[in-house]
C-alpha cells in the first residue's frame, strides 16, 4: 500500500498555487509527512532603466540578489503555511518547470508531488501546461489541486476499465481512503454503440452494465491475486451489484462498489460523475484497455483538462 512520508510542494507564490497548502497539511497530519517547497526559477536576462531607454543586460551580481530574495519568499512561504512539525526545506531550481520538478522528485525520492493544477484566472480554460506535462512523464504520484476545493474526502473515484494498467492507481486511492475514512467507486463507461447502426439492429450501448461491473470484478480479482497491492477481500465478492471491503496488512477497511456510468466520451463521463459523486479522481496516466473502451492516458489527460475536482495520477511501473 501507497505511503507518503516525503512530499514535494511546486510553488510559483500564486493564489492558485496557494490552494494547496490546505491539502498539504491534512496529508502531513494523516501521515506524519515531511513537506518541501520547490520553485523553478525564471532569471530574468534584462532590467529596464525607465519606460523611455531600452533594456540593458543584468549583470552577475544583481542576479545574485533576486535569487536570494526568491529564496527568502520561499522560506517565508513555508513557514506560513506548514507547521512546524510537518515543515522541511526549500529548494530553488533553474529550467524547465516540468522537468525540473520531476528530476527533483527523484533525486529526493518523493513519494508524492502536489502542485496546483490551473494557470493564473481559475479559468476552465488556463489549465497549467506545466502540471499536465508533469502529470504525464513524473513516475511519482502527481496531485492536481484546484482553488478553493474541499479538503474533506469522502469518495474517491478511480476510473478502470478492468485492466492492471488502470487498477495500479487504486492502491494509492486506497491509502487515502483508509486515512480519510472514505469509500472507493470504482468507475467505468459504457459507450454508445455507432459501429453497427443498421435498422433494427442498432443497440444503445455495446454491453449492459452488469456485464461490465462483472468484468471490472473478474479484472480487480486478478489484480489482487497478483499481490503486487498487498491488498486482499474482507470477504470475497458475491456480485459486482454489491459492495464489498478490500483489507490491507493492518486490518484496514475500505468499502468499495463498482459504478457504470454511460456516456458517448470516456473521459466525459467521468468528468460528469466525478464532479456529482467525488471530491478526488485517482487514475493512471498510461496504458490501453483490453476492451478498447477507454484509452488511459488520452482519457486522464481529457479528466484533467475538464474536470473541477482535484485529480491524482500515477504511471504505473511496469509502462515504460
Amino acid at each position: 500500500m501507497s505511503t507518503f512520508q516525503k512530499i514535494l510542494v511546486a510553488t510559483d507564490f500564486s493564489d492558485s498555487a496557494s490552494a494547496v497548502y490546505d491539502f498539504t497539511e491534512e496529508i502531513a497530519k494523516n501521515f506524519e509527512a515531511t513537506i518541501d517547497l520547490v520553485h523553478i526559477l525564471k532569471e530574468p536576462k534584462y532590467f529596464s532603466v525607465d519606460v523611455h531607454t531600452t533594456s540593458l543586460p543584468i549583470d552577475e551580481s544583481t542576479k545574485k540578489k533576486y535569487r536570494n530574495s526568491i529564496k527568502e519568499k520561499m522560506e517565508t512561504e513555508l513557514k506560513d503555511n506548514i507547521p512546524e512539525k510537518y515543515r522541511g526545506k526549500t529548494i530553488l531550481k533553474t529550467g524547465k518547470p516540468a522537468d525540473e520538478i520531476k528530476a527533483c522528485a527523484i533525486e529526493g525520492n518523493y513519494d508524492l508531488i502536489m502542485i496546483a493544477s490551473r494557470g493564473e484566472g481559475h479559468s476552465i480554460f488556463n489549465k497549467g501546461s506545466v502540471t499536465e506535462k508533469l502529470m504525464r512523464i513524473s513516475r511519482t504520484p502527481v496531485w492536481s489541486i484546484l482553488k478553493d476545493s474541499a479538503t474533506n474526502l469522502k469518495t474517491i473515484i478511480v476510473p478502470t476499465d478492468g485492466s492492471d494498467v488502470s487498477l495500479e492507481a487504486l492502491p494509492l486511492a486506497y491509502s487515502l481512503a483508509v486515512k480519510r475514512n472514505a469509500k472507493i467507486e470504482l468507475l467505468s463507461v459504457s459507450k454508445t454503440n455507432f459501429i453497427n447502426p443498421m435498422m433494427g439492429e442498432f443497440k444503445p450501448y455495446v454491453q449492459k452494465d452488469e456485464a461490465i461491473k462483472g468484468y471490472i470484478l473478474k479484472g480487480l480479482q486478478e489484480y489482487i491475486k497478483q499481490g503486487t497491492s498487498k491488498l486482499q477481500f474482507k470477504e470475497e465478492p458475491k456480485s459486482a451489484n454489491e459492495p464489498f471491503q478490500l483489507e490491507d496488512k493492518n486490518g484496514n477497511t475500505v468499502d468499495i462498489s463498482i459504478v457504470v456510468k454511460k456516456g458517448d466520451s470516456a473521459h466525459l463521463a467521468v468528468v460528469e460523475y466525478a464532479e456529482k459523486n467525488g471530491q478526488l479522481v485517482v487514475m493512471a496516466t498510461h496504458g490501453h484497455s483490453k476492451l478498447a473502451r477507454m484509452f488511459v492516458g488520452s482519457t486522464t489527460a481529457n479528466v484533467f483538462r475538464n474536470l473541477k475536482i482535484p485529480v491524482m495520477t500515477i504511471k504505473p511501473d511496469f509502462v515504460k
